[in-house]
């Protein structure tokens, strides 16, 4: 076996494959260390998956859910909504409503769940057009539908009202 015996710039190249290997594990650090701490912010989807699953469950094609204007109408069973997420922790909100083909509410049929500030905070929002960083983010749609009261077919909205507050947050890194 054959020795080297002209040995310079060994230790060239091990800080510079040192420096190499810093470089990378501070990026990959640093990286690691934006993805945990950015804001995760998820209301808008909530927002609309909490309105969608409403609407998907009281507008049978184009027809009102026929359970709905029945006095024994649970909504969070009907529409497989979990009470612990909806009211107990009070990050959503949501309200439905009747109203006739020219917009008029009705009287009955209305139905209302989960922290009703939010629903306030929705009101406020609305009728004062502001931009308000800590309320809760609403949705309001409406869905045209045919139901049937004292055997008579009548047409008109099902209003759905949805709002959420869950903030994400950042992720400490320890």
């Amino acid at each position: 076996m054959r020795k080297l015996k002209n040995r310079r710039g060994t230790e060239l190249i091990s800080i510079w494959e040192l420096f190499v290997l810093l470089i990378i594990g501070g990026g990959i650090v640093i990286g690691v260390w934006l993805f945990y701490t950015a804001n995760v912010d998820v209301i808008d989807g909530e927002v609309s998956l909490l309105y969608e699953k409403l609407a998907l469950c009281l507008n049978e094609n184009g027809y009102l859910n026929e359970n709905y204007l029945n006095g024994s109408f649970d909504i969070m069973k009907e529409c497989e909504l979990n009470p612990k997420v909806i009211v107990k922790e009070g990050d959503f909100y949501f309200e439905t409503y009747l109203t006739d083909i020219d917009a008029n509410e009705l009287s009955f049929g209305k139905f209302k769940g989960g922290n009703e500030g939010h629903g306030k905070d929705c009101v406020v929002i609305t009728d004062s057009e502001v931009n308000a960083k800590n309320f809760a983010k609403c949705y309001t749609g409406r869905e045209i539908v045919r139901y049937k009261i004292k055997d008579e077919m009548l047409e008109g909205y099902i209003v759905i009202k949805t709002a959420s507050n869950q903030r994400g947050g950042k992720i400490p890194v320890v």
